[in-house]
């Protein structure tokens, strides 16, 4: 529908707008009379935005919605990206005048990706943070014994997801109701309103962390900063859409929904984080202070649970305060005797490990004393010229020069040995070079000799060339004819050639390509005959 169409609707007034005779009363009631010009911009840009709330709403309905039984029906629930979820989760943190969370973030496209997954952190960290606080309360106590408190798990899901849930589910079943009686009121849907809850407990994350901190003044001063952020988030997203209503309806709505988040972090901050302090039963403290105490046991422990007779609060926490010092102490001195103890014993075992030792060793030696000597006696050492006058010690000392020698030697016939190798491997390498160059001459030969038939043969169809062309150029002069001894043209050639004049075997390489195609350009060259004629 375009804006046109919308401006253009009729307008039902109520029964008060028009008077006894038929005529119609302007009333001056709008919020913006009377207001400041800032003021009246802001409730114009939250106007554009419920108007084009509507635009959007009506665009939306006109699209196909997929069965509740099908994946396309949820799927549509959690079409979301990282980027929108964290700047989803920034904005529901950061509360800004004149900006609606729904409208500028949310935009028609409410997510449970989000809240969903909010809520199960939240609850983790309740669950951790509640039981490590816990640990570090009664940490050093002589008879404490740490046991996991699961059910703080299973109570803080059922507390954050029925509260996630069940104040949006009222809260959209108000504004419906309200916004039909109330033309002019809009109306969140229920997936928004959800959307708008579970990001706004995103702060709560960070403070559960910091309730780790055994400090009452942290915590609660961390609950107060996480209440005024997200309730700040909550009332200018709210308060757009029930501006419209009777102020009296609209403080009570906005009321209750601070509340209720209010009770929300008291409560978790009092169940889950519990600072009453426990001592045994029978301990100096609860004898000297004189406490009535309700006798429930708790893992060995007594806690204390009303107010003292004879002493005051503060003579009572100085008391705790005193006890709990000499309590350290003697927890420390204990500690520092039992490390002495240890210290004494792990010393002991080892003064006595040592003597066993030393008995052994001593055992051992009389043993070779008395093998040496009949080893001495087996060998004749004793009656030897050669071992006479020398103690034992002397004569390993001469063996052991007399080992020492031999492996030298042994060293030195090994080098020579590696020597030889190389020698050999030389050798071989040699004898393998010189194959290989002999071979080499013999095809060179094989190439020059086959070189100079070629050179020849040229020689020879040159002469016979000339032989045919001398007749046809001059043709009216008598060639006189010389007589030549006879000859043949290879022997001829032979002698022409010296032995100096011998040319590498590489040199003809190249030129034996192309020498039939030299032989057919000498073929085909055109001779000019004085008459004017060709002659090829």
């Amino acid at each position: 529908m375009d804006k046109t169409d919308i401006h253009l609707q009729f307008t039902d007034f109520d029964d008060d707008d028009v008077g006894g005779d038929g005529s119609t009363s302007v009333r001056m009631e709008d919020e913006g009379f009377g207001k400041s010009p800032a003021q009246r911009r802001g409730m114009a840009s939250e106007d554009e935005l419920l108007d084009g709330d509507d635009q959007t709403q009506l665009l939306s309905s006109e699209k196909k919605s997929a069965a509740f039984w099908t994946l396309e029906f949820y799927q549509a629930f959690f079409n979301v990206d990282t980027s929108q979820v964290l700047s989803r989760i920034i904005s529901s943190v950061l509360p800004w005048r004149g900006k609606n969370f729904v409208r500028l973030h949310i935009r028609n496209n409410p997510d449970l990706y989000g809240p969903f997954w909010i809520c199960a952190t939240l609850v983790f960290a309740i669950g951790v943070s509640g039981n490590l606080s816990s640990f570090l309360v009664h940490y050093g106590q002589p008879r404490y014994k740490y046991v996991p408190e699961f059910r703080k798990v299973t109570m803080a899901a059922t507390a954050i997801y029925s509260y996630a849930w069940l104040v949006p589910l009222m809260l959209w079943g108000f504004l419906t109701w309200r916004s039909r009686k109330i033309s002019s009121m809009m109306s969140y849907s229920f997936l928004e309103i959800v959307c708008v809850y579970g990001y706004s407990l995103s702060v709560y994350i960070p403070a559960v962390v910091l309730w780790v901190i055994p400090s009452e003044v942290l915590r609660w001063s961390s609950i107060l900063v996480a209440l005024c952020l997200s309730g700040s988030v909550l009332v200018l997203t709210f308060w757009p859409v029930m501006r419209a209503d009777r102020p009296r309806v609209v403080l009570t709505v906005l009321s209750a929904v601070i509340t209720l988040h209010v009770l929300l972090a008291i409560v978790c901050k009092v169940y889950f984080f519990n600072t009453l302090m426990s001592y045994p039963r029978g301990s100096l403290v609860a004898s000297r202070i004189g406490f009535h105490t309700d006798k429930v046991e708790d893992r060995g422990y007594t806690p204390i649970r009303t107010m003292a007779r004879k002493v005051s609060l503060q003579d009572t926490q100085k008391l705790v305060e005193q006890y709990r010092s000499e309590r350290d102490e003697a927890i420390q001195r204990e500690n520092a005797l039992k490390e002495k103890l240890r210290q004494h014993e792990s010393r002991t075992k080892s003064t006595e490990t040592v003597k066993q030792k030393l008995k052994t060793l001593t055992l051992e030696n009389k043993e070779l004393r008395r093998q040496v000597k009949v080893l001495r006696t087996a060998i004749g050492l004793e009656t030897s010229p050669n071992f006479q006058g020398k103690t034992t010690k002397d004569i390993i000392s001469d063996l052991q020069e007399k080992e020492r020698e031999c492996n030298a030697l042994v060293e030195k016939t090994g080098r020579l040995n590696l020597t030889i190798d190389e020698l050999s491997s030389e050798l071989a390498n040699t004898v393998t070079s010189k194959t290989l160059l002999e071979e080499k001459v013999q095809s060179l030969q094989l190439n020059l000799k086959d070189m100079t038939n070629n050179q020849r043969r040229l020689l020879k169809l040159w002469e016979d060339k000339k032989a045919q062309r001398e007749p046809l150029l001059l043709p009216a002069i008598t060639q006189r004819t010389v007589q030549k001894p006879p000859a043949h043209k290879a022997v001829q050639t032979d002698m022409s050639i010296s032995s100096t004049q011998i040319l590498p075997a590489n040199v003809f390489e190249t030129r034996l390509r192309w020498e039939p195609e030299k032989n057919r350009n000498l073929e085909r060259r055109n001779i000019t005959l004085p008459n004017g004629g060709h002659l090829k």
